[in-house]
């Protein structure tokens, strides 16, 4: 059975394992913005802002997958398909985990300016999405050198 979704299970999973140090990279991000706040608050801020967007992105994902079931889109996640599908998922999931973090972090960083929030979350996920970019990538090229061509 082929539901879509698992045309997305790659980019889902990657998204989760890199969770830690996302949290990691966006809470040094957002400390050398000029926000005057205790390192543990800004990673507590950053954990939960990345948990709620990790929890809207992945419904996200799983929802446009179960849309490409129902018209019949025929998935292979171990395929180069997965990846080149990962890849295109990252552009709106990117704006999706901007806005979301955005939201959550404003609420947990009261007093912060929303400019300058947005303005770190945003720096912050181009460095995320790149570590979670880089996975399909390398899959993809492993996959050309390994098998002396692309599988589709």
């Amino acid at each position: 059975m082929n539901d879509g979704t698992l045309l997305f299970v790659n980019l889902a999973v990657y998204s989760w394992l890199l969770l830690i140090p996302i949290v990691a990279v966006e809470a040094r991000e957002l400390g050398k913005s000029r926000f005057y706040i205790s390192t543990g608050r800004l990673v507590a801020a950053t954990a939960i802002a990345n948990t709620t967007s990790a929890f809207v992105c992945t419904g996200a994902l799983f929802g446009a997958g179960w849309i490409l079931g129902w018209l019949d889109v025929v998935a292979e996640p171990q395929a180069a398909e997965g990846d080149i599908a990962a890849l295109f998922a990252l552009v709106p999931c990117f704006f999706l985990s901007v806005w979301a973090d955005t939201l959550v972090g404003g609420a947990v960083l009261k007093g912060a300016p929303r400019e300058l929030v947005r303005a770190a979350f945003l720096r912050a996920n181009q460095l995320s999405y790149a570590m979670i970019g880089i996975v399909p990538v390398v899959r993809f090229v492993k996959s050309a050198l390994v098998n002396g061509r692309i599988i589709w």
